[in-house]
């Protein structure tokens, strides 16, 4: 699966202007078990594997300008870059002639910082 976000958020006061913009892009890939049990013209199935995420190009950039000196300041808006992600993903399914319906748990974390060295 391909994920796309983009947040921006900005807030003024008497002495402050702050802005921040966080995005990223992300692709789940997954490996799957799948099990079915076959009824008469229908069949239920069980799967259950690993997912592993990445994340590219992410946007993170945070500017604070003060209104009093005129100072600036420009950075990161979030500390460390999250890019990589794995957990357990485990589903349900019921077929019946051509329509199907799957309900998929996906157990992982949060992003984590990965190095690539």
């Amino acid at each position: 699966m391909y994920y796309s976000y983009m947040a921006k958020g900005e807030y003024k006061d008497n002495a402050y202007v702050s802005e921040a913009e966080i995005g990223s892009k992300e692709i789940d890939l997954t490996l799957l078990l799948r099990y079915h049990y076959h009824l008469k013209q229908s069949k239920i199935f069980a799967n259950a594997g690993l997912m592993r995420g990445y994340s590219f190009d992410l946007t993170n950039y945070k500017r604070k300008e003060s209104l009093v000196d005129g100072d600036v300041t420009t950075g990161k808006a979030i500390d460390e870059k999250p890019n990589y992600k794995r957990g357990l993903i485990a589903g349900i399914g019921y077929t019946h002639k051509n329509i199907s319906s799957v309900y998929n748990f996906d157990f992982s974390g949060q992003m984590e910082p990965h190095d690539v060295k």
